[in-house]
């Protein structure tokens, strides 16, 4: 696996487990931040925007651990690498065939967020402001300002 991965240039990546309804990234050896915390608040609360799954650094999310995917892929290569815990108590480390579905669904954003990430992934905030009365709705004659919009990917535009 460290030969593939060393062969590549991945920008994002997962490292998918069961079980606990988590989305996990770096740290998991000690408890601190990466340098580029900011970075993967942004990336994993879109990610869990769906499934609500708790998110943190392994070491102070879960527990402290020596040798994880997302520490070496981080380190070694630059990569934004994360853990999906996927399932919660009842599923345990081999959900029965009838939840494989159902969890996949769940996850499905999370997966497509975090390859999307791995390129210019441009976005709009979902929050349009309202610049008529300020009562938060939207009635006639009255303005929107347009959404903001910022790439949470980890490329600039395609050239």
């Amino acid at each position: 696996m460290q030969a593939f991965f060393a062969s590549r240039s991945f920008q994002t990546a997962l490292s998918t487990h069961t079980y606990s309804n988590l989305w996990l990234y770096p740290y998991g050896y000690d408890a601190f931040l990466p340098a580029n915390d900011g970075d993967y608040q942004e990336v994993t609360a879109l990610a869990i925007a769906v499934n609500g799954y708790l998110a943190g650094p392994s070491a102070t999310t879960l527990y402290l651990a020596n040798g994880v995917t997302t520490d070496h892929e981080h380190e070694t290569h630059g990569t934004m690498s994360w853990t999906p815990e996927i399932g919660g108590d009842a599923d345990g480390f081999w959900p029965p065939s009838s939840r494989i579905v159902p969890l996949a669904e769940e996850n499905h954003l999370g997966f497509q967020t975090t390859a999307l990430a791995a390129g210019p992934y441009v976005h709009a905030d979902p929050v349009f402001d309202e610049l008529g009365d300020g009562d938060g709705y939207w009635e006639a004659g009255e303005t929107l300002a347009w959404p903001r919009l910022w790439n949470t990917g980890r490329a600039g535009p395609p050239p």
